[in-house]
């Protein structure tokens, strides 16, 4: 498996389920931005309130052969194996990513257990041979990247930006990155001095 992050912003994305797997699924495809449709012929009340907002699309009914073609990825959370494979089936048929929930070999991808911080991603996967212990790590990792990497990084965003063009040396960019990061700025940004940062990356 290659490991890699995809932008969804704007991409229509097909979620085939209701339940409460599938609105975790949803909640996760909407913060990368994609444009949701929701195929069952029922739904969560967590998935009503998103349809309320108008955050999804939902179609009150089974899911039609070979509709996953007009999708760039789906994602099936129903617990009905045939319907998975069948979607499988129509998704790869077309080049579509395609997940199932606890149906491993019927993927072309797999979606890890992820953390998010601002811009900050980290995700970890067991391509479906153990997914719960995606989940445990997870945890983990949520223990150690505090919501304070987001702003941290919204910082360093803008700092490298300016260095970008005031600094047309490549070589003299890299070090002077090394060199912040070597710094000790950043550990003290995170126990909550944002002086040393802001000193290091301001002018």
């Amino acid at each position: 498996m290659y490991p890699a992050f995809i932008d969804l912003k704007d991409k229509a994305c097909l979620l085939v389920g209701g339940g409460a797997v599938a609105a975790a699924k949803a909640d996760h495809l909407l913060q990368s931005h994609a444009r949701l449709t929701v195929i069952s012929p029922e739904i969560s009340p967590a998935l009503q309130q998103r349809r309320s907002e108008g955050a999804i699309t939902w179609l009150a009914r089974p899911y039609q052969s070979p509709e996953a073609k007009d999708y760039f990825l789906i994602i099936a959370a129903t617990n009905d194996s045939a319907v998975n494979e069948q979607i499988s089936l129509d998704a790869k048929a077309s080049q579509r990513l395609f997940n199932a929930v606890d149906q491993p070999a019927l993927c072309n991808f797999f979606a890890g257990a992820a953390i998010r911080r601002g811009h900050l991603q980290i995700a970890v996967s067991t391509e479906g041979a153990f997914p719960a212990l995606a989940k445990h790590l997870r945890r983990k990792l949520e223990d150690q990247f505090p919501e304070a990497y987001g702003s941290l990084l919204e910082k360093l965003e803008g700092y490298r930006k300016r260095l970008m063009a005031t600094e047309s040396d490549a070589g003299k960019r890299k070090a002077t990155i090394k060199s912040l990061l070597d710094s000790g700025a950043i550990d003290a940004f995170l126990k909550g001095d944002e002086s040393v940062l802001n000193r290091r990356i301001s002018g």
